[in-house]
């Protein structure tokens, strides 16, 4: 074979291969042609209704990514933006795949994630990252880390702060949200004993981390831990509890079974009691400032984990709000999934964080669960907080009712008809809609496993490995 007919053959074969490609990404290619003659128009339609939370998608997007608009383009939140987002989506409705996922993998600030069902955290490829695992698994090498509850009483500066800190961690274990007046004595009863337990066993000479304070606790009667906390010689310990020596043994029994109530999982369940506390592999709230901290657990054991994540959560919250920001501090996303099963009030947290740099991306079910669990009042006021309000699928009728008059209504023939029906929200399907300060509208759910860019995406990031 000479050089000319190799020649041929070398550009046949090419001419094939450029055939077979374009065969391969016709529908890919004339969707970019397609978008790239509607771009202008839509661009400016778009921004004109959101402003700069539109932003243009190339192979990444750096923000919270609600869904694609149908000029293909990937609506997000910029990073710097300070606003908070609400997800309601019931099971099923792609809201971790379309959304949480899709937001954290391209995030370059730090993270916080409540991760049920390890669905996130194994998509998300990065070197700054700890996982603290609660299903007992620890073969991945960024696995096996605990959280260390106790580290902002170690570093803050003064004894009165230590004691502000202890007495809150007695809130997140046993938090103010029963309305039935016996129910409210026991719980602050409780409260008070356990801050008092916090104060006298931390301040001892053994200087006891949180889960054998709980365990000495659990194991002891009544009467004994008073008797303890009496023999440490902690005033403010000794204070709180000198009310209980005119209450009946009843009183104080039942006293005693709310604090077991709140403590047992972590002294019974040894999964718990190994990811909480301090080790050579430890994190805290302020190790947010350099990486990403991931909390994993069973979808069908977040209720009984409920303590401990709160505990962890409340920690990192209370962290956040007093965070100290200097020119180059990170930017923080807390993405709490199904956090109303927390029983964590955070209110107070979406008041301050937005000026530390941090923004909160929350999701919940249904708005009946927020009611129940805080009172219509509260929980509206919670709502109130969330700039933007994501729905992927809602199939209870109060909330599918509140989202359609939140939709709004127009009149056609001198009749009042609703923008979307109630009914519509519960076959959004690949479909959401995104409430935002202007109104709504309609997207495309953007699934981080789906799309042609997305491909090129992931391929860049293992050759680059960025």
């Amino acid at each position: 074979m000479n050089t000319e007919q190799l020649t041929e053959l070398l550009i046949s074969l090419v001419v094939i291969v450029v055939v077979v490609t374009l065969l391969l990404l016709r529908r890919h290619i004339g969707r970019l042609l397609i978008n790239i003659l509607k771009s202008p128009v839509t661009y400016i339609k778009y921004r004109w209704k959101l402003g700069s939370m539109v932003k243009r998608f190339r192979f990444r997007s750096h923000g919270i990514q609600f869904g694609k608009a149908k000029c293909g383009r990937v609506l997000c939140s910029p990073e710097k933006k300070e606003e908070h987002t609400l997800c309601i989506g019931g099971s099923g409705s792609g809201k971790t795949a379309g959304l949480i996922t899709t937001t954290v993998q391209n995030y370059r600030g730090s993270v916080f994630c409540l991760d049920i069902s390890n669905d996130i955290t194994v998509n998300v490829q990065s070197d700054q990252k700890a996982v603290v695992c609660l299903t007992g698994d620890y073969t991945s090498s960024d696995s096996g880390y605990t959280f260390d509850v106790l580290a902002a009483v170690d570093k803050a500066p003064t004894m009165s702060e230590k004691c502000e800190l202890l007495m809150q961690l007695a809130f997140c274990l046993i938090p103010e949200i029963s309305s039935d007046d016996n129910a409210i004595y026991y719980e602050t009863s409780a409260r008070t004993v356990l801050q008092a337990a916090l104060l006298a066993f931390y301040f001892s000479p053994d200087r006891l981390d949180i889960v054998p304070i709980f365990r000495h606790i659990l194991s002891s009667s009544f009467d004994f831990v008073i008797s303890d906390i009496k023999a440490s010689g902690n005033n403010r310990a000794i204070s709180l509890v000198a009310g209980f020596e005119d209450v009946n043994e009843k009183m104080n029994a039942a006293t005693k079974q709310e604090v077991d109530k709140a403590i047992s999982i972590f002294c019974v369940n040894e999964i718990v009691g190994n990811a909480i506390g301090r080790s050579s592999l430890s994190v805290s709230p302020s190790d947010l400032e350099d990486k990403s901290i991931y909390i994993v657990l069973p979808e069908h054991k977040i209720n009984l984990y409920a303590p401990a994540l709160s505990l962890i959560t409340s920690s990192v919250l209370s962290y956040l709000t007093a965070r100290p920001i200097h020119r180059k501090s990170k930017r923080i996303l807390v993405v709490l999934d199904e956090f109303p099963q927390l029983r964590l009030d955070i209110s107070n947290a979406l008041m301050t964080v937005r000026k530390r740099r941090v923004r909160i991306l929350a999701v919940i079910q249904s708005l009946p669960i927020l009611f129940d669990l805080f009172g219509r009042y509260k929980a509206q006021g919670m709502i109130d907080n969330f700039l933007f309000l994501v729905v992927m699928k809602c199939t209870d009728p109060d909330t599918q009712e509140w989202l359609s008059k939140k939709a709004g209504s127009y009149w056609y023939e001198e009749r009042q008809r609703r923008n979307i029906e109630p009914s519509e929200f519960g076959v959004l399907d690949k479909r959401l809609v995104l409430f935002h300060p202007r109104g709504y509208m309609t997207l495309k759910k953007n699934y981080y496993f789906k799309g042609f860019f997305k491909s090129l995406s992931r391929l860049y990031s293992k050759v680059t490995g960025k």
